[in-house]
């Protein structure tokens, strides 16, 4: 505002600035919220009656580690989770909260999962807030952030599997939008930040440099040379990126031995998975897939207007190819979160948008194709039409699944395990267990034991008791098999059930 003042705008153009600005934080701090709630309420929801060991009841129990070296479960296996990942967010975010307030991990895994949920759609309504858009495409922009920020179906695919990877995309997108707001702190921040989410942040340093780079030039553009200091600034930026990842990639196996997470995700035995018809059909899956189709399109039909609405899918198309390749299928079909990149060019659409709407008079059909586009990424749209993959579920569940009391779950679990119907050292020769589901791993992962936790065909016989958890994914087939083996549900809290077999013992010896 006092710049304003300097200038010497009119009082009322001033006092205009002001209001805008406040509609502006008002409406942003609105979504942002409703966004937090519906996407925390779902990791509650999750935990409930849901969980998984892999991965939400992994990362929990590290959020509430306070570890910094990020000790993996007895779960999980005897390895830091650096072997999995270079990850020191997961410390930084959980650490002050399990240590200074007292959260758990399901707690603040579901803050993280609302906060940068609602980060990304923050960092959208950034880019049009800042640009101070003539009205007709403020609406415009607002639209597009709303769409793709907060309904995409992508974010309701990536949050129905929980896991922190929207970090990445929300402070990417962030970056974006400070650097064309010239928030300048704000851009070192974000670029500081994406390696430490995970090894690979590196490479998002480098795409958002590029992108800036990218964005800044245009007809509407005031740089004149093609190299001036801000564009070397970026450049440097992108290749230190390239060079943090690399380096971050290399000595990971180094210094946390134990899990080549490259052959396991991506290279398998030297790619000799991959072959003409393999690529055939992940490609013809790719092009077919409701989440990136409306992307494809988009690129090749706004380009038509300006070449850089293809920037995203260029910088990014690299990414794209090394999971088309992948030697796992979630990642070649762009399942679970590994479909978050694809939202990406979406954010560069909207920066493109923003740039020549400052300066041009755009026309009618590339407002209107843009916000078709966008909302086409919707999982309210793919609902409608009867999309086999939409996850609009998510949203609708994440409000209405009963939500119950997780730490009297695990405390009843954990007596279970440790109190009445511990196991002895005779159970131990004849090699009998505890045996516990998915869910009630998730809940108790540094108390259990990889050969307790039961898969869909694991070995009931072993089993000397039985720990289910209401609801979850195998529940249904578990249950069925428990009967058939002769165990008998005894005692319940909540969603967690106990199973015995050849015994019938009272049902308030837990209670």
């Amino acid at each position: 505002m006092s710049s304003l003042h300097r200038v010497g705008l009119p009082r009322s153009w001033r006092s205009r600035s002001q209001l805008s600005t406040i509609a502006d934080v008002l409406l942003a701090s609105f979504i942002f919220a409703a966004v937090f709630a519906v996407h925390a309420r779902w990791i509650y929801a999750h935990f409930s009656s849901d969980a998984y060991l892999l991965d939400s009841g992994w990362l929990a129990y590290l959020f509430e580690s306070a570890d910094p070296l990020l000790h993996n479960p007895s779960g999980i296996n005897e390895l830091s989770f650096y072997a999995h990942h270079i990850s020191p967010h997961i410390f930084l975010f959980g650490a002050p909260l399990s240590r200074l307030l007292g959260f758990t991990g399901i707690k603040i895994f579901a803050y993280h999962q609302g906060v940068f949920f609602g980060l990304f759609f923050v960092s959208l309504y950034l880019i049009v807030a800042s640009a101070h858009l003539p009205c007709r495409y403020r609406i415009i922009g607002t639209l597009v952030a709303i769409f793709v920020g907060t309904l995409s179906n992508v974010l309701f695919q990536a949050a129905a599997y929980p896991h922190f990877e929207i970090a990445m995309i929300a402070v990417s997108s962030l970056a974006v939008a400070a650097w064309l707001g010239e928030y300048r702190r704000l851009f070192a921040f974000c670029l500081l930040w994406l390696p430490l989410i995970r090894e690979d942040g590196g490479l998002y340093v480098t795409f958002t440099c590029l992108a800036c780079i990218a964005v800044e030039y245009g007809p509407e553009t005031k740089i004149k040379a093609p190299l001036d200091s801000r564009t070397l600034r970026l450049l440097t930026l992108a290749v230190v990126g390239i060079v943090v990842s690399v380096c971050s990639s290399l000595l990971r196996p180094r210094f946390f031995p134990g899990f080549d997470s490259f052959s396991s995700n991506f290279s398998g035995h030297s790619w000799d998975h991959v072959s003409a018809g393999f690529f055939a059909e992940r490609l013809q899956a790719m092009i077919g897939n409701v989440n990136i189709a409306p992307v494809l399109v988009g690129c090749l039909v706004l380009t038509a207007f300006d070449l850089r609405y293809v920037t995203g899918l260029v910088l990014l198309s690299p990414l794209y190819l090394l999971y088309l390749f992948s030697v796992r299928a979630e990642h070649g079909h762009f399942a679970l979160y590994y479909a978050l990149p694809w939202l990406l060019p979406c954010v560069i659409w909207l920066a493109v948008f923003v740039k020549r709407a400052r300066s041009l008079a755009l026309p009618t059909v590339e407002s209107l194709l843009l916000l078709v586009l966008s909302l086409a990424l919707t999982a309210p749209v793919h609902a409608a039409v009867g999309a086999k993959s939409q996850f609009w579920y998510v949203a609708k569940w994440a409000l209405t699944r009963p939500v119950v009391d997780i730490q009297r779950m695990k405390a009843f679990a954990l007596r279970v395990r440790r109190g009445t119907f511990a196991a002895t050292t005779d159970d131990r020769v004849s090699n009998e267990k505890n045996c516990v589901s998915m869910g009630i791993a998730a809940l108790i992962p540094n108390d259990v034991h990889p050969d307790e936790v039961l898969n869909a065909n694991a070995d009931l016989a072993p089993c000397r008791t039985l720990l289910l958890m209401r609801g979850e994914m195998q529940y249904g087939l578990l249950s069925a098999r428990a009967e058939a083996e002769k165990f008998e549900r005894v005692a319940a809290r909540d969603n967690t059930e106990l199973w015995l077999i050849g015994t019938r013992q009272k049902k308030t010896e837990l209670k």
